[in-house]
């Protein structure tokens, strides 16, 4: 019997699987810090090399491992696990969501940037769009997409469990946005010519970005309890980002302004989703079903389906 279908982790010792059963929220966390930051040190440490990337293009899939692990280690077959994150099955209008909703946030922020004395190189638009279906494909399933395994195939569901939606979200995006760090460090210039108080309220607007981005997340899966979907818009938002606005490069001023007006936008336009869904980041029908109560923990194993989250209403 392979590991995918084991009923019990019995081989292992009693305090990892206690973990998993009391806090499997927290166990997935620790989980996921522990794959990906392991691969990232190097990188963040300053190395410098192909063994480098390829350890940062392994600890993306941190989160993926990490639901897997504590799957197996609730005594649920991970089979299943992986099989429901494939409900494709949804209305066309949440597809235009995961698909449109990113590079419309890129024409706005665009559209800001200029009206705040920037400039952007139309010339590109041409060459920028005719890889945007490739980089989309890319990085859905490898450079990003394959995040939402874990963000929203595991962790969002389980926090759902005891948490109102806009609190299970503020948990799951400020840990994410943590997550993040040692990627922020590999990179080659972090400060893109800023310095002291502005890099920090630059990497500040970042963090708040990401923070704001898990609404989107929340909204889309509460409404179709929909993986792939997640998946799908994870790599909407990096494909926009990365060939949707048409400059070369953005350092100094130019780069503090690009930033603060993704943030701005992405937290005008979560607090619209806020608005319009009263809150819920889901249908009416679904508001019952996650008392607002901030706990990591979700209860022991037998009583949580974390492939099947109540809150979830299907469209």
């Amino acid at each position: 019997m392979s590991i995918l279908d084991q009923p019990q982790a019995r081989a292992l010792p009693m305090r990892p699987r206690s973990l998993a059963k009391s806090h499997p929220a927290a166990a997935f966390f620790a989980f996921t810090y522990l794959y990906s930051w392991l691969f990232w040190a190097p990188a963040a440490l300053g190395y410098d090399g192909a063994l480098s990337e390829l350890a940062i293009f392994v600890g993306v899939w941190g989160p993926a491992a990490a639901g897997a692990t504590v799957t197996w280690l609730l005594g649920r077959p991970v089979r299943d696990w992986i099989r429901g994150m494939f409900r494709w099955r949804m209305a066309g209008r949440w597809y235009v969501f995961a698909l449109v909703v990113p590079a419309a946030i890129v024409a706005v922020v665009s559209g800001a940037f200029l009206v705040l004395g920037e400039d952007l190189d139309g010339s590109l638009f041409g060459e920028r769009a005719a890889v945007y279906v490739p980089m989309l494909i890319f990085v859905t399933l490898v450079g990003g997409g394959n995040e939402e395994w874990g963000w929203r195939g595991f962790a969002l569901p389980t926090l759902l469990e005891r948490n109102s939606p806009v609190r299970a979200t503020l948990i799951l995006g400020g840990l994410w946005a943590i997550w993040h760090l040692p990627l922020l460090a590999a990179m080659d210039d972090l400060s893109h010519g800023l310095g002291g108080a502005e890099l920090t309220l630059v990497l500040a607007a970042t963090v708040v970005n990401i923070i704001g981005l898990a609404f989107f997340y929340t909204y889309l899966y509460r409404h179709t309890g929909s993986v792939l979907l997640a998946v799908l818009l994870h790599g909407s938002f990096n494909a926009a980002n990365g060939t949707l606005v048409l400059r070369e490069e953005i350092e100094g001023n130019a780069y503090a302004t690009m930033q603060y007006c993704i943030t701005v936008t992405t937290v005008v336009v979560a607090a619209v989703l806020l608005w319009v869904s009263r809150g819920r980041l889901g249908p009416q029908e679904a508001a019952a079903a996650t008392p607002a109560v901030v706990d990591l923990r979700v209860g022991d194993a037998d009583a949580v389906d974390l492939a099947e989250s109540s809150a979830v209403s299907h469209v």
